[in-house]
């Protein structure tokens, strides 16, 4: 424990002198922060003593550079002053990066000018491989028919980036088809199990109380039904591939006629 003496006052009259215990719980904060506040002033007087030997020594560097530019004849007197000498120096540099700048600028501009004429070179370019792709497209429709040019120009001189997308479209359409036909497929098998159950079910009961006989008799009638629903079926599908059939000769018949008119027109050229 420790004393601190304090005058207090009333007015402008002194009063009485206090004796004040401060203990050394509170005196050692104090102590502290002296301490800190002194840190921080030793380190920006160092700061400052740095910054003013950085600031000489451009000052000195300035001043050498100029004498190194403009060295002193034997027995000449030098009549330049320091700060003449800095001027000139500062104005050389100035004027180095004003120039270093404009030397920049006109780069990058002759980098955009030769970049903005790559860029026009590549869409007028990438328009006439579009124009021709176009005109080489119509020319084997005019050829193959539109059905199957892209799949009869494959691995030839003729295939093309657009014949090349249409056989990708058409192996994806194929690959989804396929997967629908086993589905289907497999939904077929299974409705085919359960109307066997239920026939066999259906049968059952109806013949419950059947005679031998008569029993083979009905199992005989629902058979041939059966039959003839499948028979029906069978002659639709037989309808529709006959049908498709027609179709592929007609389109067959179509493309021999119009290759060979092809053919005339571009040997006439």
């Amino acid at each position: 424990m420790s004393s601190e003496w304090t005058v207090v006052k009333r007015g402008n009259k002194k009063v009485a002198v206090v004796e004040t215990v401060v203990s050394e719980k509170v005196r050692q904060p104090k102590a502290e922060e002296r301490k800190i506040r002194e840190d921080k002033q030793k380190q920006w007087e160092a700061r400052q003593q740095q910054n003013k030997a950085n600031w000489e020594a451009r000052r000195e560097a300035k001043i050498d550079e100029y004498d190194r530019e403009f060295p002193l004849l034997p027995g000449s007197r030098d009549t330049m002053t320091e700060a003449e000498k800095i001027a000139y120096i500062d104005a050389k540099r100035a004027a180095k990066k004003e120039a270093d700048k404009q030397a920049y600028l006109q780069r990058e501009a002759r980098r955009q000018a030769k970049s903005k004429r790559a860029a026009e070179k590549a869409k007028r370019e990438a328009e006439l491989a579009e124009m021709d792709e176009r005109e080489h497209v119509k020319n084997m429709i005019e050829k193959w028919g539109a059905h199957r040019w892209y799949n009869m120009v494959w691995n030839t001189d003729d295939d093309c980036d657009t014949a090349q997308k249409l056989r990708d479209e058409e192996e994806e359409m194929e690959y989804k088809r396929e997967r629908w036909y086993e589905e289907q497929e497999r939904q077929w098998e299974k409705e085919y199990e359960q109307q066997k159950i239920a026939d066999e079910k259906y049968i059952a009961e109806k013949t419950a109380n059947m005679s031998e006989k008569e029993k083979e008799l009905f199992i005989s009638e629902f058979e041939e039904e059966r039959m003839r629903w499948l028979e029906d079926g069978m002659e639709a599908e037989g309808e529709i591939w006959y049908h498709n059939f027609q179709i592929m000769e007609k389109q067959k018949k179509e493309d021999a006629e119009r290759l060979a008119v092809w053919e005339a027109k571009n040997k006439k050229n």
